[in-house]
């Protein structure tokens, strides 16, 4: 009894937390894996390469590389280059966690053109897990070590061929579906429930399981967590199916649910139902009169107009760097508070006492911010100009820049009293997809 996952993101998350609250305790397993897995996850990477968990080991800081002496590291908090002299060598990219502060996740390695030679691959441990080498600017090589640095895994990108040294013998495999079956096998876990996400390699592993043993009773499970406007050629396959091993089919996303309901015959074989996600909210929704916003940027959209339409709203831009004198100058008007160089601490206290939180920033969208206030109970509000998730903010509460007023009167209206405000926050649930633990029982009985 497994779920498995293409990727490990939010979504992913998600069902996964989901299951678990609902008793489904399967082991999760990842096919992609980047070296930042969390322990609890099994993946082909970690099974071959017998991938020692150490929780005194920590990822490796940027600065703790090790270079040729004389070389030089300089980072920021985007990335780090690494110099002889004038010539940059190498670009260092870092882990995308939220705990990790500047942890390598790769070192790109140029070579005197400026291009891509070869890529280090690190782990959360700290070490180099892999290799990636590159042939006139392609990717044609990716080599994976255990941690005596022997070479266990080859992806020989061209041919598509994949190599396996596992217990002094070396596997050849034509594909990347029969090294995911051997290692299936080789695991022994356990397939005959499976939960996955995907249309992709997991659909077709589900499919070959079958395949393989046509008389087993396999009972997997989709659920589809994408969008789109036709059914998916490989959903029309499952739903037509009297043998494929996927006996439900399960929409995470309403609107989504409805639009394939619209389009299918009543006469399919494998039912397809709705559910979402089961939320656990760190706090309870509570009225507080206070806009939470977090930036990298001083390009905050009408920040200044909304504060004076909304006197009775304490507006708390908060930022993890300094702050310009343009975003400083904005702290005149009285119920503009700035908090530069922020940690995640600061945040935190932040987030307890806000109740609001506006998606108005110019740049990329900071730490995850928007799933979060979600997570805290923050009724969200952006401009389509500025929003960076649209997941968790009701499409009624985003506005065009230029209807920055109507955007206020709505702010206004749904802050006036502790009920509407409520209603409000319910229905942002809601629209999220937040189901129950009851719901998990009947979908999946």
């Amino acid at each position: 009894m497994i779920n498995l996952f293409e990727r490990y993101t939010a979504n992913e998350v998600d069902l996964e937390h989901s299951l678990l609250r609902s008793g489904y305790t399967y082991q999760t397993v990842v096919l992609e894996d980047n070296g930042y897995l969390p322990n609890h996850i099994i993946s082909p990477l970690r099974f071959f390469l017998g991938e020692h968990i150490d929780q005194k080991k920590t990822p490796l800081f940027f600065n703790d590389l090790k270079v040729p002496y004389f070389w030089e590291i300089k980072g920021n908090n985007q990335q780090a280059e690494i110099f002889d002299g004038y010539k940059k060598k190498a670009i260092i990219n870092y882990s995308q966690r939220k705990e990790d502060y500047r942890s390598i996740a790769s070192v790109e390695w140029l070579n005197d053109e400026g291009r891509t030679r070869s890529v280090q691959l690190y782990n959360k441990f700290g070490k180099c897990f892999g290799k990636q080498t590159y042939s006139d600017g392609d990717l044609a090589l990716t080599t994976y070590f255990d941690d005596q640095q022997r070479e266990v895994i080859l992806y020989y990108h061209v041919t598509k061929i994949i190599e396996l040294n596992y217990q002094g013998k070396v596997f050849t495999f034509s594909d990347t579906l029969d090294f995911i079956l051997f290692f299936i096998e080789a695991s022994g876990l356990d397939v005959s429930q499976i939960v996955y996400n995907s249309l992709g390699l997991p659909f077709f592993i589900s499919n070959k399981l079958q395949e393989l043993a046509p008389s087993a009773s396999y009972d997997h499970c989709l659920f589809w967590q994408e969008q789109s406007k036709v059914i998916p050629e490989n959903m029309k396959y499952l739903m037509a199916s009297k043998n494929s091993g996927t006996k439900k089919i399960i929409v995470q996303n309403w609107r989504e649910f409805l639009n394939i309901k619209a389009q299918v015959a009543k006469d399919i074989e494998i039912p397809v139902q709705y559910l979402g996600f089961i939320f656990d909210f760190k706090k309870e929704a509570k009225r507080e009169n206070r806009a939470l916003i977090l930036t990298h940027s001083d390009e905050i959209l009408h920040l200044e107009e909304l504060a004076r339409l909304l006197p009775q709203i304490n507006f708390q831009v908060a930022a993890y760097t300094e702050m310009s004198p343009k975003l400083l100058s904005m702290e005149k008007q009285t119920n503009i508070e700035l908090y530069p160089n922020i940690n995640d601490q600061d945040l935190e206290s932040l987030i307890q006492v806000s109740d609001l939180y506006l998606d108005i920033n110019g740049g990329a969208e900071v730490g995850g911010i928007i799933r979060k206030s979600f997570d805290y109970n923050l009724l969200g509000f952006g401009f389509i100009e500025t929003q960076h998730d649209s997941k968790y903010t009701i499409p009624s509460n985003v506005f065009p820049g230029s209807e920055y007023k109507a955007m206020a009167s709505l702010i206004k209206n749904l802050t006036r009293n502790e009920k509407i405000y409520q209603e409000a926050v319910a229905n942002q649930q809601q629209f999220a997809g937040q189901s129950t633990l009851r719901d998990y029982k009947r979908i999946l009985k």
